[in-house]
């Protein structure tokens, strides 16, 4: 396989795997089975490959995952309505949705909550099951005095990456709440550091992907124009490119940069000042022959990096790929889809031709040295 030879058909069985298992050596990451979902789903989604999905029956699983108000009193935990990462919590297979009692300890994560929207929105259901109101109010009810915005209820972390979050699900359900878009915008503009990005935290280090959720955010609350001086954001962007794209300052380049960071330069309307040929060729030196994309050159593939690293050829637009939506991480579903899944047959049949005329140069190899 040369250095760009997308090899559509081996990611495809590289995320078609993820659909029915969780391998061994992610087998620790059953906390995050619903983001590892999404990325398996919107990665096929990516390739054409959307056959492989059997969408009912991962829409009601999805659906199964929500937590909605006590059967009979609604405020009970009532924070704790939206999506958990999967079933680990033994409560009963619920795809109807139907109030049932809640649990103390049964607590949606806003950042599965995102994922599982993501899910049903790219499998073109119409969320009628979401329970809109309970999770708009759940989610409201995360965000902190300061305009930060928390995981869970109760004692939790507090970060950009549940802004982002927070933010997506607000979109989604078009209903903000009673989430105080100022105080946001403030938290938010308070993470920026001296040199123009962005970090989890106030005073944190400049980083790709909390800069990502950053700009992001404001963008989907129509608050671009709060930064104080865009150029300034998009210069320590760039200045991330290396050969691929690098997190923080003198890091080695990372594949999910190349969705990271260049989303956020697309968001801001500067991505082709990128170097394509380098971004594209660091995309590709982590590529495997099995299917995915690792993090580095030579590491294992794993999900996320595999899913980013589709998404950064397609904001090249390479490959026929579809174009991503830079501001919720997976394809535009406002954009008609690239002819991919025929393009896939057309390479899987070339591939078994070439398979074929391998096996017989190799019998009449072997034949000849017989005689």
């Amino acid at each position: 396989m040369s250095k760009k030879e997308f090899n559509r058909r081996a990611h495809i069985e590289y995320f078609n795997l993820y659909l029915n298992m969780l391998p061994q050596p992610i087998q620790s990451m059953e906390s995050n089975r619903m983001t590892i979902l999404y990325f398996a789903i919107s990665g096929l989604d990516m390739l054409g490959a959307t056959d492989r999905i059997k969408s009912k029956e991962v829409i009601e699983w999805v659906y199964a995952q929500q937590i909605v108000p006590d059967s009979k009193d609604e405020n009970k935990l009532s924070e704790n309505c939206g999506f958990r990462c999967g079933p680990l919590f033994g409560c009963d297979y619920n795809p109807e949705c139907s109030r049932t009692s809640t649990y103390t300890y049964d607590r949606a994560h806003v950042a599965m909550t995102y994922t599982a929207l993501s899910i049903l929105k790219i499998l073109g259901d119409d969320l009628e099951r979401i329970d809109s109101e309970a999770v708009v109010n759940a989610t409201a009810k995360l965000q902190q005095e300061d305009g930060s915005v928390a995981a869970i209820s109760g004692i939790s972390e507090t970060d950009l990456r549940y802004m982002y979050c927070s933010c997506v699900i607000y979109t989604f359900l078009d209903n903000w709440g009673t989430f105080d878009i100022e105080k946001a915008t403030k938290y938010i503009l308070s993470c920026q550091s001296y040199d123009g990005g962005f970090g989890l935290v106030p005073n944190g280090e400049s980083h790709g992907g909390s800069s990502y959720c950053a700009i992001a955010s404001l963008a989907l609350m129509n608050k671009l124009d709060s930064l104080p001086d865009k150029d300034f954001v998009i210069d320590w962007l760039l200045r991330k490119q290396t050969i691929g794209f690098q997190g923080r300052v003198n890091k080695p380049p990372d594949t999910c940069y190349s969705f990271w960071v260049g989303a956020s330069l697309e968001i801001l309307g500067s991505y082709e000042l990128i170097d394509y040929d380098q971004n594209e060729q660091y995309i590709f030196c982590c590529q495997d022959k099995l299917g995915g994309f690792s993090k580095w050159s030579r590491s294992k593939p794993d999900p996320l990096h595999s899913y980013f690293g589709i998404c950064g050829l397609s904001l090249m637009d390479k490959f026929n790929l579809p174009k991503i939506n830079p501001l919720y991480g997976f394809r535009d579903l406002t954009l008609e889809r690239p002819k991919i899944q025929e393009e896939t047959k057309e390479n899987e049949n070339e591939e078994k031709e070439n398979e074929k005329k391998e096996k017989e140069e190799k019998e009449k190899e072997e034949k000849e040295k017989e005689n």
